[in-house]
């Protein structure tokens, strides 16, 4: 990829700017909501396909009612994202199963524009829960079409595996490589709203997502000048705009010294790393765009 390729990514990545467009009047999603398929999914848990793994009649307005809320939330206040999720996911499969621990969604590259979502009603902050679970699943779609039409952003083999710096799973390099771009569009979800936040309570929700999104952050620099990550194992540009993403998170911090996760709860209260943040991003932008 080249830098103008990068800087692409970085704005359909971006949500912390206005849009371009006012707030969209529906708020609706229109993928398809599928709760009845016999469609089996890779690598879960359960058999998505399974009679037992469908939400009766009488459950499924909950989940649509949760749906429709996170609908109307990025409708109203991150109209982009809204945009972007409705181009990206064209079929979420709506599924319940005991062999899942609380909610959790899924994407697959031989499935493109579709997801699993599990257990969605679980959650207390099922609203923020689904607004998370189905940008994360976008951005994965986003990535696999592109890596399907311009080729892989790293080598995809399975056999090495790396720590998630968010979860603390071992995972594959292009799962890591695929998660440092999730969870900074993520990120500056999270910034989009908690600049139009005027409720104490969803500023501290908030506030906890993105101190540990900002959290894992801290070792993807490390992470990624490692002598293994330095070969053509990572398509260059695609690294150096990880490397990119690590320093825009470096922004919250007092110092480039290697902070507490307690510390940055602290900074995130604050409330300052918004418009940091919001300002580093637009710099890089302009950086990679130059190819400097």
């Amino acid at each position: 990829m080249t830098s103008s390729d990068t800087a692409a990514l970085l704005r359909r990545l971006c949500f912390v700017h206005d849009g371009g467009a006012a707030r969209e009047t529906s708020g609706a999603f229109v993928f398809e909501r599928d709760f009845d398929s016999t469609w089996t999914w890779p690598d879960l848990l359960f058999d998505s396909g399974a009679a037992s793994s469908h939400y009766q009649e009488r459950s499924r307005g909950e989940i649509h009612g949760i749906v429709n809320d996170a609908g109307r939330v990025i409708g109203t206040r991150v109209p982009h994202a809204l945009r972007f999720i409705n181009v990206e996911l064209e079929r979420v499969l709506f599924r319940r199963s005991e062999a899942v621990e609380g909610a959790s969604s899924s994407s697959n590259r031989s499935h493109i524009g579709a997801c699993v979502w599990t257990n969605l009603e679980r959650p207390v902050d099922r609203t923020y829960v689904c607004i998370e679970g189905l940008l994360h699943e976008a951005v994965h779609q986003l990535l696999y079409k592109m890596e399907r039409d311009h080729g892989p952003f790293c080598d995809l083999d399975d056999s090495i595996l790396f720590r998630s710096p968010w979860s603390g799973n071992r995972i594959p390099l292009h799962s890591l490589v695929h998660a440092c771009l999730v969870w900074f569009a993520l990120l500056t979800l999270w910034c989009q709203l908690a600049r139009t936040s005027n409720d104490g309570d969803e500023r501290r929700l908030i506030g906890e997502r993105v101190a540990r999104i900002l959290f894992g952050f801290t070792f993807v620099g490390e992470l990624f000048d490692e002598r293994s990550l330095r070969t053509p194992r990572v398509d260059p540009s695609i690294r150096e705009l990880i490397r990119h993403m690590a320093r825009v998170c470096s922004t919250v911090r007092a110092s480039d010294e290697s902070i507490a996760l307690r510390d940055l709860f602290r900074a995130v209260d604050e409330g300052a790393w918004v418009e940091r943040l919001r300002g580093k991003i637009g710099q890089v932008a302009k950086t990679l765009q130059c190819g400097g």
